[in-house]
Order: structure tokens, then C-alpha cells, then sequence
């Protein structure tokens, strides 16, 4: 035995290990052999230990993986559980060589340690969608008639009764009516139904207008119930010789001698006011020429024509316009005037007749100093005057301001604009074209309107004149360069700041035959031409008072 012992050692290689367990087992063989077994056998192989490897598990945000990690023999399997937290879903888990069942996962046999991840997502969610319907009883309707939102969303209707009904009440989907009639639900988490109902609207109250007139005209009907809310129309009747001036009250607008009032809500009162018509063109007597001189038949090209009638050269002094109209009378001193006007050449009546005007419109003396308006007393028209911020007569008393001074300066031009296409030929000419101030206003149309503003002579009815009336204060006595004349063709005692250095052109109302010009006036020589609009030229205001009675 012995020598089989040392026989397997000498011919293995140096192994503590095994050579302490060989040296057991020889042991152990001996003992059962002196305990009379007949055979004694050993099994030689030491024990071999199992390896191990480790699978570590990780998850994403959105879920878990349990356990952390786990830690098998060589050739096993491992399991996980996959979770994700509500509001996700597990998109996918890999790693270690598994497979996902249900929501567990199960590696493959392992041989080395691995490592397994799993992720998530989010769940898309589908809002629930619910449908409210409508339902209106007569005399009105709701729109839409339904509609389908998303839960927690709220909607809106718009109830509309019938004309002759009002909104009774409105309910449903727990909302609520506003003033204008707009039905809002509460936030929708179910199916739901807004109703309505309408009643017959009761008649609005009445309410009484009133209607007054001024002396030259009525209104008719004197009065008028009329339902709240509601309008009603006045006829305005002009006596005759008189014209409207007015109608206002109540909100409303004038077409032709109809008036119609706005809405009435409460009690109010329409005022009619008249004045006398102005005499027309037609009717309008006509100012004389202003000449006072014959004007000579022999060598009448020989600079100056005028001379005395009486003179050799003068062959049919009767004939001429010297000895026809006012003119003549004047002259004949057989003239009877309202006012007066300024003698030609110092000394020779003439047949105009002007009276000046004060800030209010009253008549002054003939020698007043400083007057803001002329009154022609044969045409009846009234004319603005111009003024001169350097002027001595100037009143101190305030009552001419510096905005007047600035207004109706001598110096002042404007462009021609008139934006009524019914009165300007078809061309609104030129806006803001002038050399005023303030500079924005240099045009006929903004002049006019400031004037009527600032009530020149008590009036807000003050327009540009036509071309003949502005030709027939033209003084064709005086025109400029006849001697021994300096001035211009106007009277200078009535019509100031009318000089050979001032603008000597004006502007008149009426359109010329191309549609760009309009009719003009040189008051150099009282000859009208016609000009382009957007030129910029002088303005001399013209207004047809009430009482204005030609004579």
C-alpha cells in the first residue's frame, strides 16, 4: 500500500491541494479495508467551484425594473420586473440577451455579467369630448345649435329673439346670460342641453317731441308721441320771402323741408328758424361802373382816354356810360343814397352806396376810422373789410384780437379749394396752397370756415362771392394807371388795403370752364379771367343778411 502511495505521488506534479486530499482518501481506503470490506473504492476528483456572474438592471424615468441586480451561477437565468407609473407605458427593455414576457424579463443563460435597461414614455391622452345641444322655444333662436368641446372647455351661444320678442330666460350646461344676450356654459364634463324661451315684448313707452318754429315759417305737426327708441319727421314750411336758416333738436338731420329726428329716448324739442331770402342775381339790382369821364373820339389811343365830356374830342357824350344810371344821377346831384360812397378823382360823384359795419354789424358813421364789414346799399350784400396789424386806427379797446388781425390780414393769400362736388366744377382744386397763418388754413375752404367760426359782423354765414358779384363792387372810375387815380378799381373809403402792393387778385366761387380754373377778379382794372386753382390769390368774403332788401 505504502508503496502504491508513494508510487502516485512520485508521478504527480507538485499539488498541495490534492496531495493533502489523495493522502486522505489513501486513508480513509485503509481503514475501510482493515474494517474487512472486501473492496475499497475512492473517488479521487477534487470538488469543482461553481463561477457566478451579476446582472445589474436599470430604468429610465417613467418606470422601474426590479430587482437592482442579481448575481447567478454560470449558465443560468435571471428575472426582472418591468413597471412603469401611471401615465406611462414601458417602450422597451434590452441587455444580458432576454426577452420580455407580460412584464417580465428573463435573461439568457448568463456567461459573464451584463447589464439590462428599460425605458418608458408617456401615455397620449384623448381628452373626452362631449356635445351640447340646444333648444328654443318660439319667437327666437340660439346659434350655433350645437356643439362638441373637449371636457373642462366651455362655449358660447348667442340667443336672438325675434322681432316683437325678448329673451324670457335661458338654462342649461351651468351657465349664464349676459346683457347682449351671449350664453356661456360652465366648464362641460358631460353631454348637456341650453333651452329658451321668449316672450311677446311689451310696447316701449311713449314719449312726446316737441316741435317749435321762429317768425317766417312753421313746423308741422306742432307735436308727436312717439315710441321710445323710435324716430318721427317734421315738415319745416318757409313763409314766403324767407328762407330755413336752421332746424335742430333731438338728434336729427335736414333733407330738403323734411326733418327726421335721431332715436328719441326722452322727451325733446325741434326749433325751426328762418330768415329772409336774399334777393337773387336776377332780382339783385346791379352797381353802375364808377365812370365818371367821357372818353375822347379823336386820338383815343393817345395814352389817357378820359377827359371832360364837354372837351372837342368828345363827339356823342350822351351816348356814353357816363351819362347812363346812377352814375349820371350822381353827377346830376339828383341821387338820393342810404350811405355814401367815395368821390372819384377827389371831386366827381359816383352812384355806389356803402355803409360801414361794426363788429357786430351795426351801421357807423361814414367817417369812421376802422370798420370791420361794408355794406353795399343798392346790392344789399355785406363784404368783409381786411385789416393791417400796423394800423393807427386800430381799436384799443380789445375788441379787435390778434387772432381777427391774423385772420383777415391784407396780406393773406389762399389756394382755391372747394371739396362739394356739387359746387366745384369737378376739381376740389388745391388744399393749403396760400401764405396765412396759421399755415395749415390757407385755403378757401378752411378760410371760410374760420370766418363763419369767429362770427365776423355778427354772422356765421359768410361765403366766397360769385364772379359777378365780386365784378360789381369794381370801380372802374378809379382803375390803377388812369389819372389821376393811384388806387386800385375799388372805393378806398370803404374797401381798405385794396393798393397797387397788396395782392390785387381775388378769388370767386365760380368754376371757370376747364374743370382746374375758376373765375378770378383783378381789382388793377375790375377785369375778371379765369386761373388755375391751385394759384394762390386773395379772398373778399361775401353773406346775404336777412334783411338784406335790394333797392
Amino acid at each position: 500500500m505504502d508503496d502504491l502511495i508513494h508510487t502516485a505521488a512520485a508521478h504527480r506534479p507538485h499539488q498541495p491541494g490534492r496531495r493533502h486530499w489523495l493522502s486522505l482518501a489513501l486513508l480513509l481506503s485503509a481503514g475501510l479495508a482493515a474494517c474487512g470490506s472486501d473492496q475499497a473504492s475512492v473517488d479521487l476528483t477534487p470538488p469543482v467551484t461553481p463561477t457566478t456572474f451579476t446582472a445589474s438592471a436599470s430604468a429610465g424615468s417613467g418606470g422601474r425594473i426590479s430587482p437592482a441586480s442579481q448575481t447567478v451561477n454560470a449558465g443560468s437565468t435571471a428575472s426582472f420586473t418591468v413597471s412603469a407609473d401611471s401615465g406611462f407605458h414601458l417602450l422597451g427593455v434590452s441587455g444580458c440577451g432576454g426577452s420580455l414576457s407580460g412584464s417580465s424579463y428573463t435573461t439568457a443563460p448568463m456567461n459573464a455579467n451584463c447589464a439590462i435597461s428599460a425605458s418608458f414614455e408617456a401615455d397620449v391622452v384623448t381628452p373626452s369630448r362631449y356635445t351640447i345641444s340646444t333648444s328654443a322655444g318660439a319667437g327666437g333662436s340660439i346659434s350655433p345649435t350645437s356643439q362638441v368641446v373637449d371636457a373642462g372647455a366651455v362655449a358660447s351661444f348667442t340667443i336672438t329673439p325675434d322681432s316683437g320678442f325678448v329673451v324670457q330666460d335661458a338654462s342649461g350646461c351651468g351657465g349664464a346670460r349676459d346683457t347682449s344676450n351671449v350664453y356661456t356654459t360652465a366648464a362641460i364634463n358631460a353631454d348637456c342641453t341650453i333651452t329658451a324661451s321668449f316672450v311677446a315684448e311689451p310696447p316701449a313707452p311713449l314719449v312726446t317731441v316737441t316741435a317749435s318754429a321762429g317768425a317766417g315759417g312753421q313746423i308741422s305737426p306742432a307735436s308727436q308721441q312717439v315710441r321710445r327708441g323710435g324716430t318721427t319727421v317734421f315738415t319745416v314750411t318757409a313763409d314766403s320771402g324767407f328762407r330755413i336758416r336752421a332746424v335742430s333738436g333731438c338728434g336729427g338731420s335736414l333733407a330738403g323741408n323734411s326733418y327726421t329726428t335721431g332715436a328719441i329716448i326722452d322727451a325733446c324739442e325741434v326749433s325751426a328758424s328762418f330768415e329772409a331770402e336774399a334777393p337773387t342775381a336776377a332780382a339783385r339790382k346791379l352797381n353802375d361802373t364808377g365812370v365818371v369821364y367821357c372818353a375822347r373820339e379823336v386820338g383815343r389811343n393817345d395814352g389817357d382816354n378820359r377827359v371832360e365830356c364837354g372837351d372837342a374830342s368828345v363827339t356823342n357824350a350822351a351816348q356814353q356810360d357816363v351819362s347812363q344810371g346812377r352814375d349820371a344821377q350822381a353827377l346830376a346831384g339828383t341821387l338820393t343814397k342810404v350811405g355814401a360812397s367815395t368821390p372819384n378823382a377827389g371831386t366827381k360823384a359816383n352812384g355806389f352806396d356803402f355803409t360801414k359795419l361794426d363788429k357786430d354789424g351795426n351801421a357807423l358813421a361814414a367817417d369812421a376810422a376802422f370798420w370791420r364789414c361794408t355794406r353795399d346799399n343798392v346790392t344789399g350784400l355785406i363784404w368783409e373789410n381786411k385789416t393791417d396789424q400796423d394800423d393807427p386806427s386800430n381799436p384799443s379797446d380789445g375788441s379787435l384780437t390778434t387772432a381777427d388781425l391774423e385772420l383777415h390780414d391784407k396780406d393773406n393769400t389762399y389756394s382755391w379749394f372747394n371739396s362739394d362736388a356739387n359746387s366745384n366744377g369737378g376739381n376740389s382744386g388745391t388744399a393749403t396752397n396760400g401764405v396765412c397763418a396759421p399755415s395749415t388754413r390757407c385755403d378757401t375752404e378752411k378760410f371760410v370756415a374760420d370766418v363763419n367760426a369767429m362770427g365776423l359782423c355778427g354772422a356765421s354765414d359768410w361765403r366766397l362771392p360769385t364772379v359777378d358779384e365780386l365784378q360789381n363792387i369794381a370801380d372802374r372810375g378809379r382803375q390803377f394807371g388812369t389819372r389821376p387815380e393811384t388806387s386800385m378799381a375799388i372805393d378806398p373809403g370803404y374797401f381798405r388795403f385794396t393798393e397797387y402792393f397788396q395782392p390785387q387778385v381775388y378769388w370767386s366761387s365760380s368754376p371757370a370752364v376747364l374743370a382746374e380754373e375758376v373765375w378770378v377778379v383783378s381789382f388793377k382794372d375790375g377785369i375778371r379771367g379765369d386761373d388755375l386753382k391751385r394759384r394762390n390769390y386773395s379772398i373778399r368774403l361775401v353773406r346775404d343778411p336777412a334783411a338784406a332788401v335790394p333797392r
